[in-house]
Parts: structure tokens; C-alpha cells; sequence
């Protein structure tokens, strides 16, 4: 275990996690991906900060909206940042893959945070690492695919559970052992994760699955790893009685959703203490899956305008 970082590496796909002060290095080699990633934290930290700032309480929590991108998607970013603009959603952050990206956003007054990742296929690995680290410095986030359309400010959606921990959209059909298990996955385009405890366990768990189950490039994401560690959790997902319906996704296959949030709950797992603090109660965690026709991943008919738009296309 990297104790310093509260890193644990199980994998032996990891070579080498070095620390020098908040500085987190990783080496990857595995089959078809070969590279190094080194993460400043406390850079980070320090950049995400400012973005914060300036909030006021009428408007809940301060929440961090971040996505992930480079100069061969700017005018897909561009059209993002202006549906946030027009929704008055400035607390927003992009981290730009590689430094000519970042020079470019920064040049155009889009708060940034630059690293440089030479190979794509990482990027998997990158974002999670990356949101651990926005868990480690305490900031409640969303992250959201620079695909991901948003139509109507989704935040007071989100904030009517203030006991969650973690609120995901929906996912279609992957990975498929879950998707039989549960008739629905989580999605990783599109989720909120509180600052606190559960997420810091929540995305380390997910981190440690996916470090020791490296990708195949071009054929899985992290998504798998997430809805993993929700199920090693021992998730139970509570459905309210009347309130599903059914999406087609593909090869005839159907993903069940919901007119009424689903809750999950942990039986069996209660929230660590705060680090740095006095132990509280113990307090169950639960996560949510929004409704689908609220945070589309499939395109459907409804009565009224979603709140993002984050269409799976094959």
C-alpha cells in the first residue's frame, strides 16, 4: 500500500506508484499499453479551488462540474460550455489531456487543469485516478462526458438527496453480469459524487478493480469497474413499486428504468469516519440511479424536456 497517498495498489499490471510530496506516479505495463502517469495533487487541489470560490448558499453545495478532453473534440467542448453557460452554471473544469490542449483552453479563458497523456487508451485509468484525487481534497463533483448535452439545470435534481453519497445516470447494458443481475447498469458519462468518505472508499474500490483488471483497449471503459464495486459493496437496490419501465438497447436486449429514483443501499457496509476527525455514528450509505427520462442514454419519447442528453450510439 502506498500509505502516504491512501493509494492501495493490488495489481500486478502496476510497476511502480512513487510519492514525493504529493506528486503520484504510475507505470502501466500490460498487453497493448505501455505508458507513465504522474499526478501533482496538491496542483490539482489548487486548481480546482479558485473554480469553487465563488458560489453562493441559495444554490446548495459547491459542486465541481468536470470533463475530460483535447483539441480534436474542441468544438464538441465548446458546444458543452455553452449549454452550461446558458444554463448559468459557471463552476465548471476541463482537464486537458495533453499541454498543447491545455494552452489552447486556457487561451480561451476555460478554466483548466493540464496533463499529458500521450496514449488515449489510458484515459480510463487517468479519470478515475483523477477523481480519486478530487475525493482525497474533499470536492463533490459531476462528472460529465463532453458528449453529454445538458438541456435543463440538473442540479436541484440532485440535491433533493442530500443523504447520497453518489447519483448516477443510467448505463445500457454494460457490464453484461450486472445487467443480468440487476436489469440496469450505472453509467460513468454522467454521475455526482458527494465529497465525503463513502465517495473517497467508493472510488478507491473502483480504482483498486480497475488497476488489477487492465482494459482491453478500444473494448471497455471504467464503467465496468464502478458497477463492480458497487456490487463487491453489496449493494441492494430498492425499486418503488409501479414505477419501471423498459428501454430497448441493442441485440433486442431491454434495460429496465424508472419513473422514481432507485435507491441503493449497503447492508452490510457502514461509512467510515471522516479523516482527521472524531469518528460519527456510523451512517449507512446510499446511492441513487436517476431516472432515465430525466438523464437519457437512450432516445425516448417524454412530456417533458430532459435534463441531459447523453445518447449511446452503435
Amino acid at each position: 500500500p502506498d500509505t502516504a497517498s491512501n493509494i492501495y495498489i493490488t495489481s500486478d499490471t502496476v510497476e511502480h506508484a512513487a510519492t514525493a510530496g504529493d506528486v503520484r506516479v504510475y507505470t502501466w505495463l500490460t498487453e497493448g499499453l505501455n505508458f507513465t502517469f504522474a499526478l501533482d495533487r496538491a496542483a490539482l487541489r489548487a486548481a480546482v479551488l479558485p473554480v469553487l470560490s465563488n458560489y453562493s448558499e441559495a444554490e446548495g453545495e459547491p459542486v465541481l462540474v468536470v470533463t475530460f478532453g483535447n483539441l480534436k473534440y474542441a468544438d464538441v467542448i465548446l458546444n458543452w460550455l455553452a449549454a452550461l453557460e446558458h444554463l448559468a452554471i459557471s463552476r465548471f473544469f476541463v482537464v486537458a489531456i495533453d499541454p498543447v490542449s491545455k494552452d489552447w483552453f486556457l487561451d480561451h479563458h476555460i478554466p483548466t487543469f493540464g496533463i499529458n497523456m500521450k496514449n488515449f487508451s489510458a484515459l480510463w485509468y487517468v479519470r478515475m485516478i483523477i477523481f480519486r484525487a478530487l475525493a482525497w481534497a474533499r470536492v463533490s463533483f459531476i462528472h460529465s462526458d463532453v458528449d453529454a448535452v445538458w438541456v435543463r439545470n440538473p442540479l436541484p435534481l440532485l440535491f433533493v438527496h442530500p443523504n447520497a453519497a453518489a447519483e448516477f445516470s443510467s448505463g445500457t447494458v454494460a457490464p453484461a453480469q450486472l445487467f443480468n443481475l440487476w436489469g440496469f447498469v450505472v453509467c460513468g458519462g454522467f454521475f455526482y459524487c458527494r465529497a465525503g468518505a463513502f465517495c473517497e472508499w467508493f472510488l478507491q474500490a473502483t480504482l483498486e478493480h480497475l488497476l488489477a483488471n487492465p482494459l482491453v483497449p478500444r473494448h471497455a471503459t471504467d464503467q465496468d469497474s464502478l458497477n463492480i464495486a458497487l456490487h463487491h459493496a453489496g449493494v441492494v437496490w430498492e425499486v418503488a413499486p409501479n414505477s419501471t419501465y423498459h428501454i430497448k438497447s441493442f441485440g433486442g436486449a431491454r434495460f429496465t428504468a424508472s419513473r422514481k429514483p432507485i435507491i441503493g443501499r449497503f447492508p452490510s457496509l457502514r461509512q467510515p469516519p471522516p479523516s482527521g476527525g472524531n469518528a460519527a455514528p456510523p451512517v449507512a450509505p446510499t446511492v441513487v440511479l436517476l431516472p432515465h427520462h430525466h438523464f437519457m442514454r437512450r432516445g425516448m419519447r417524454t412530456l417533458s424536456r430532459p435534463y441531459v442528453v447523453h445518447l449511446y450510439t452503435h
